[in-house]
């Protein structure tokens, strides 16, 4: 290893065990002085060591065996080792892949400027050296993490060392001097990293500047006499006088929220302990739990900051912290990972990126404590999120003792709060018809709720408070939609008209009240968002944020569109704004014993709302509450129990408003309030009497309309659809052409009469405080000058479903009977298909072929000879099947307005217009789950059939398109869908709020 070209001369005294080695240097490098290791002696001339004492005696004992790598699961790292000319003293921050000392320095040793490296051992009191075999000196076979290394080479270079990275972990100092590696993961202050431990001296060298630098501290104190660093640098080697023998070792603690109990607050003297909770009282709040009623699910222990094992984001909250903290000795590296992140992507760490300086989100978070505390924080993003409690689990793993928990779970539980709630809603108007604008912003007050208690039905309604917002004149309704399934994304539209004033108000120098023009003005919002995102500058997590739109009709003679954005702040949890019904009875006597009273309270019929809210309040007289059971029942048969013989005072107790009810008044949401409500009181135990003094019944939601009428001249069967403020829903005529819809809002409505052989007609009206009767639509026959009829589709693969309508101009005298027979041409044969039934049939082709259609019409007079028969030139072509579960309807689109020719959506057109969208035949539903009758209309593009040309939807074996798996809404790029009731067995229309914009979908001509 050594040479004369070193000019390093070496005596080996194996009597006295002594080792020096002697280096003689230039003149100009000032100085030769010897350092001394006892029992051996190591020479050493280094420059500039006349700033060490002129003698170094240190005594080695480091125990590799001791450095404990406990539960922490191994990571990939890489250490590069920046190697000067000459001495350097390094250590191992990763475990090499190969530890052999060969094959970590080989790259160096091939570029032939690797001379030696040395070590010392002090359990056997021997050096080790490599690569020159010294007789009574061990050769180094592996290098080892936690070592210190002198390494000598013959220029500049670097070292890179792949692996395993490794955290420091016990380490065992003996008294007076010790050689170490402290393996870190980033550079660490020596005063948190030997924190209170019993040393006198640590010393290190500079191979850049060729010198040492030390710190020495006064004697039995921790005051520093000399401090000519601070750090302690991963791949460093250290030389520490320790005053006694000292284990360093970490130990693992975090910190998190506790558990609580109001009244009182459970204490304990052992922080780091865990305490049986043995009593569960009201108020407790048992994070460790994750149930919905925490003292029903406890975890059974009382959890004080450092012993939680769970931390929750309640509902308004998008951070929370955790706080790990070293309580050992040494260095603790830590990994805080996110077990299987993809099932809970809602839940990230947030940690400083220092090359982007931006905060980013990442699934694990690792570091190095030995003092100091450490803080992970957890953010939580719950856009596109359903309401409803979801769990994660964060694992941190440490290199901490294998006795004081070095690897823990944690449970992480998350709320995600429904839309419910009232807002300040503030929009933000970006364009007026397209063009940038600048113009007043409005604000609104908002209450959003859902109507029914069920999940599956995604239906929300919303009033903006016409008392609290500016410029809304009269109150205004919104109903809409959860549109994505899983998700807190919704929809809600609504429309307010103000009819214009009479000519002769201004004669009679009237108030021109809310609308000065003599046209009726028409304002149409919709709202499209979601929850606001973590991170959103000045929105917490149930605030609100999305799309907002508005057209203005009537000002001026083409509509008026608005488009921007809103935010929306949640002021509380219950709507402040909804629709009011109250009742009062007077009381009577309550028969004592076994007896019982039943009171009737009536509900205004003509006033219904749809229930989101029920409050009553008995006042009760009775000496003895417990004997008493009170319950109230709906119309709709819906029974509550109030109070049942409970110790509970009685008077006048309103119950869900200051006193629990026993079951809960929820049973009553999505009720219909109108008719007759029962209250009833029963007195069990006879003994004591008492009376009902009275009783006032208020309840809330939004209010609702009924729409009746008749089709004229089609009758039973026809196809009507009812679209507009948010909703579609269809019926079915029924005898004398009669129909209905209910639960409408106060808004403007159009329906659409689709019948086969008619022409499709559509009626616009507005329902505003009163139920709408006598709507009338009279739809005109399809006729042709010559006896004929439509068929359609004319191709498709099988199953293929055609419908054959009659448009024969026939005299309205006679009674008419009809034959239809089909001749299949590549059989040569023919099919009747029932007699008698109708200008109307529908037959599904289940055999690939080529088929003609006949139609006779007889006079039922004369069934002998047809008056009229009508045979079709074109021809049916029916394919084979694509796929046994699927079968294709073709369509055809005309109209000017949504959808262009090829399918695309029309933006000029149609982006401010509520119009048709993905539909669940009633009740409505956000495709939470894949039931009969979703109609997910993005299903429906422009797929093209090669054999005819057409465009085709796809649909499953169930009749069910095959869709985005999304529930689209009525606004922005996702209106004018089209979409088909495939349940009805035949095509329907939809249309546009405005009622101008229509879409068609039907058979090919």
């Amino acid at each position: 290893m050594f040479n004369s070209h070193n000019s390093i001369h070496l005596t080996l005294n194996r009597f006295k065990k002594r080792l020096c080695i002697g280096a003689s240097m230039p003149n100009s490098l000032h100085c030769f002085l010897p350092l001394c290791l006892v029992p051996y002696t190591f020479c050493l001339g280094i420059k500039n060591l006349y700033r060490m004492p002129h003698t170094l005696c240190l005594k080695i004992l480091f125990l590799i065996s001791l450095i404990t790598i406990t539960t922490n699961p191994a990571r990939a790292g890489t250490q590069t080792l920046e190697l000067k000319t000459g001495w350097n003293l390094v250590s191992f921050a990763v475990e090499p892949t190969n530890k052999a000392v060969a094959t970590v320095f080989d790259p160096i040793i091939q570029s032939g400027q690797f001379e030696s490296v040395w070590t010392f051992d002090a359990v056997t009191e021997e050096w080790s050296t490599y690569p020159t075999v010294i007789p009574g000196v061990a050769p180094i076979t592996e290098v080892a993490v936690g070592k210190g290394y002198w390494v000598k080479v013959t220029g500049s270079v670097s070292l890179e060392v792949s692996g395993t990275e490794i955290p420091s972990g016990d380490l065992e100092l003996t008294t007076g001097w010790n050689l170490v590696g402290f393996p870190l993961e980033k550079t660490t202050d020596y005063r948190y990293l030997l924190s209170g431990v019993a040393i006198s001296q640590i010393w290190t060298y500079d191979a850049n500047a060729g010198i040492f630098k030390g710190i020495e501290f006064a004697a039995g104190t921790t005051t520093t006499t000399k401090e000519e660093f601070t750090e302690i640098n991963p791949g460093q080697a250290y030389w520490v006088y320790s005053n006694q023998v000292i284990t360093l070792g970490p130990v693992l603690s975090t910190s998190m929220e506790a558990d609580k109990d109001f009244a009182p607050f459970l204490s304990t003297d052992s922080p780091n302990d865990r305490v049986v909770w043995s009593e569960f009282t009201l108020g407790d709040e048992n994070i460790g739990a994750m149930g919905e009623d925490p003292d029903t699910s406890p975890d059974i222990y009382f959890d004080s900051p450092t012993t939680q094992r769970a931390i929750t984001f309640r509902d308004n909250l998008e951070s929370q912290l955790i706080y790990v903290t070293n309580i050992g000795s040494g260095a603790l590296s830590y990994t805080a990972e996110i077990i299987n992140p993809d099932a809970s992507p809602w839940v990230r760490f947030q940690v400083w990126d220092e090359e982007q300086e931006k905060d980013i989100k990442t699934i694990s978070s690792s570091g190095t404590v030995s003092i100091e505390t450490k803080q992970l924080k957890l953010v939580a993003d719950r856009t596109q999120m359903a309401p409803g409690d979801y769990t994660a689990k964060i694992r941190i793993s440490s290199n901490g003792k294998a006795d004081r928990e070095p690897t823990r779970d944690i449970k992480v539980h998350l709320q995600v709060a429904s839309l419910e709630g009232d807002y300040k809603l503030v929009a933000s108007i970006d364009t007026v018809n397209g063009k940038k604008a600048d113009m007043h912003n409005p604000r609104y007050y908002l209450s959003l709720y859902k109507d029914t208690n069920d999940p599956l039905v995604s239906d929300i309604k919303g009033i903006i408070d016409e008392r609290r917002s500016l410029l809304m004149p009269a109150r205004f309704y919104l109903t809409g939609q959860y549109y994505e399934a899983s998700s807190n994304r919704f929809s809600v539209s609504g429309s307010l008209v103000l009819p214009g004033r009479d000519a002769s108000a201004d004669e009679l120098g009237e108030d021109p009240g809310l609308n000065p023009y003599q046209v009726d003005l028409k304002r149409d919002i919709t709202l499209l968002g979601d929850r606001s995102a973590a991170g959103d500058s000045g929105l917490g997590p149930l605030d609100l944020k999305g799309e907002y739109r508005e057209t203005i009709r009537n000002v001026l003679e083409d509509p008026i569109y608005l488009a921007g954005t809103f935010v929306a702040y949640r002021l509380d949890r219950k709507p402040a704004t909804l629709d009011s019904l109250n009742a009062y009875i007077y009381g009577e006597l309550i028969p004592d014993g076994t007896g019982d009273i039943e009171r009737i309270i009536k509900v205004n019929p003509a006033k219904r709302v749809l229930i989101t809210e029920v409050d009553i309040t008995p006042n009760i007289d009775h000496p003895r509450p417990s004997d008493l059971i009170v319950s109230l029942t709906s119309p709709n048969g819906t029974q509550v129990i109030l109070r049942q013989n409970s110790n509970d005072a009685v008077g006048e107790v309103t119950y869900d408003e200051n006193a629990l009810p026993l079951e809960s008044m929820d049973a009553f949401i999505g009720e219909d309030s109108s008719s007759d409500w029962l209250l009833r009181i029963q007195d069990t135990v006879p003994g004591e009497s008492g009376s009902l003094v009275g009783c006032n019944l208020s309840i809330k939601g939004t209010r609702i309309f009924k729409v009746s009428g008749r089709i004229a001249n089609v009758g039973k069967g026809a196809t009507i659809l009812l679209s507009g403020c948010g909703v579609s829903m269809m019926t079915i005529t029924g005898e004398d052409g009669t129909f209905s819809f209910d639960n409408l809002i106060n808004c403007t409505y159009s329906i659409t009469v689709i019948q086969a052989g008619y022409e499709q007609v559509t009626l616009e009206f507005t329902v505003d405080s009163e139920d709408l009767e006598g709507l009338t639509l009279d739809p005109t026959k399809i006729v042709t000058p010559e006896p004929g009829f439509i068929m359609g589709p004319l191709a498709g693969n099988v199953p293929l479903s055609v419908e054959f309508v009659d448009t024969t101009d026939l005299a309205s005298g006679p009674r008419y009977s009809y034959d239809w027979r089909i001749y299949d041409m590549d059989a040569g044969t023919y099919h009747d298909l029932t007699a008698d039934h109708g200008p109307v049939v529908r037959h599904l082709f289940t055999t690939p072929g080529i088929y003609q259609v006949r139609m006779s019409i007889y006079d039922t007079a004369s069934p002998g000879t047809p008056l009229y028969q009508v045979r079709k030139s074109e021809n049916i072509t029916v394919g084979m099947p694509v796929n046994a579960g699927y079968r294709i309807l073709s369509y055809t689109v005309y109209g000017s307005g949504g959808i262009d020719g090829d399918g695309e959506s029309d933006r000029e057109h149609t982006i401010f217009d509520s119009a048709t969208f993905d539909v669940d035949r009633l009740p409505l539903a956000a495709n939470i789950t894949d039931t009969s009758g979703d109609e997910d209309t993005e299903a429906f593009g422009a797929v093209e059939d090669p054999l005819t040309k057409t465009n085709q939807i796809i649909l499953d074996a169930e009749d069910r398109p095959i869709g985005d798996g999304k529930f689209d809404p009525p606004v922005g790029d996702n209106s004018m869908r089209i979409y088909v009731n495939i349940g009805m067995g035949m095509p329907v229309i939809g249309t546009s709020v405005s009622g101008q914009l229509r879409l068609h979908i039907g058979p090919n001509p």
